[in-house]
C-alpha cells in the first residue's frame, strides 16, 4: 500500500505534490438500500370461446444500475462524499385489452397508460469516456399495441403488429422541457413476419420491423430518422449417421443492408450532444447443431 503525500481539508488525498495533483477520496463503505411496496391487480373475462378480456394495474420500481454506485464525488459545499446516482424510477401502469387464442388465428390489442416519476435515462459522457444514468422527471407514456397472425393449412404462417407511442414530459427537472417527447421513443413501430415451411425438414421465414422517427435529445432538437430493417432466416434439419438428427441454420440480419442509427445516448440538447451508434450492416451467421 501507498500512503499518501498530503491530505487536503476537504478530506481528499494527493500522492504528488503540487496544486493541480489529482485528487482522490479515500476509501469508504456505504450500505444503500431500493425498496418500496409494489401492489399489483388485475382482471379477466371470457364472454366467449377463445376470447379473453383483461385489465391490470401494477406499480413498479427500477434501481439505478449498479455500476452508479460507483461513481461518488466530494461535496463542494459539506465536504461529504456524495453520489450522483439518479433516483430510483417508479412507474404506475393500467393496462385494458382483448385476446384471442383460436386454432388457427391469434390476435391482441391493447391500450396503456403509465406514469414514470423520475425516469432513467442514459446519457453518454464524452469528457469521461462513458455513459451515466440520469433523471429526467416525470413523464406520462401512453398509447397502444395491437397484433394479428394466422395460419394457412401446415406450410405458411403471417403475422403482422403494430404500437403507438405517446409519450411526454411531465413536471421535468428543467421546466422548459415540459411537453417534449421521451428521447428515443419512437412513436410508431410496425413489424411483420412470414412463414414458410415447404417440407418437414424445411423451415424458412421473412421478417420486417419499422421503428419510426426518433428524438436524440430532451428538447427534441435533433431526430433520428426512421429506419426498417429486413431479416431472413432457414433451418434445414436432416439425418446423419451416430447422431439422432443435425440441423443447419442460416441467418441474415439487414437483409437489405439498410444504413440506419441503433442505439442512442440522449443529450440534454442545450448543454451537451446526442451520441448515435450505427445500425448493424447486412449480417450473415451459419450455425450446425447436432443431436444425440
Amino acid at each position: 500500500a501507498r500512503s499518501p503525500l498530503a491530505v487536503l481539508p476537504n478530506g481528499n488525498v494527493t500522492f504528488a505534490p503540487g496544486a493541480s495533483a489529482v485528487q482522490f477520496i479515500s476509501p469508504y463503505s456505504e450500505t444503500v438500500e431500493f425498496d418500496d411496496i409494489l401492489p399489483n391487480a388485475g382482471l379477466t373475462w371470457m364472454p366467449f370461446d377463445n376470447h379473453q378480456f383483461y385489465l391490470s394495474y401494477a406499480e413498479g420500481l427500477s434501481a439505478p444500475r449498479t455500476d452508479n454506485l460507483y461513481s461518488v464525488a466530494r461535496d463542494p459545499v459539506t465536504n461529504e462524499v456524495v453520489r450522483p446516482t439518479p433516483e430510483s424510477e417508479t412507474t404506475k401502469a393500467i393496462d385494458l385489452g382483448w385476446r384471442l387464442n383460436h386454432a388457427t388465428q391469434i390476435a391482441s390489442f391493447a391500450i396503456y397508460n403509465i406514469d414514470y416519476k423520475n425516469r432513467i435515462v442514459s446519457t453518454f459522457n464524452a469528457d469521461l469516456g462513458y455513459s451515466e444514468d440520469r433523471n429526467v422527471g416525470d413523464v406520462k407514456v401512453q398509447g397502444f399495441d395491437a397484433q394479428y397472425g394466422r395460419r394457412f393449412g401446415d406450410k405458411v404462417d403471417f403475422t403482422v403488429s403494430a404500437a403507438y407511442n405517446d409519450s411526454e414530459l411531465e413536471g421535468s427537472l428543467d421546466p422548459a422541457l415540459n411537453g417534449k417527447q421521451l428521447v428515443e421513443t419512437p412513436e410508431w413501430t410496425y413489424a411483420a413476419r412470414l412463414g414458410f415451411k415447404p417440407t418437414e425438414d424445411l423451415n424458412m421465414a421473412l421478417q420486417a420491423k419499422h421503428t419510426g422517427d426518433r428524438f436524440g435529445t430532451d428538447n427534441n432538437d435533433e431526430v433520428a430518422d426512421a429506419f426498417t430493417v429486413i431479416d431472413l432466416d432457414a433451418a434445414w434439419t436432416f439425418q446423419v449417421a451416430a447422431f439422432d438428427s443435425a440441423q443447419i441454420q442460416l441467418n441474415v440480419t439487414n437483409l437489405l443492408d439498410e444504413e440506419y442509427f441503433g442505439n442512442i445516448s440522449s443529450g440534454t440538447g442545450g448543454t451537451s450532444v446526442a451520441f448515435y451508434s450505427i445500425g448493424a450492416p447486412r449480417t450473415v451467421t451459419a450455425s450446425f447443431k447436432f443431436d444425440f
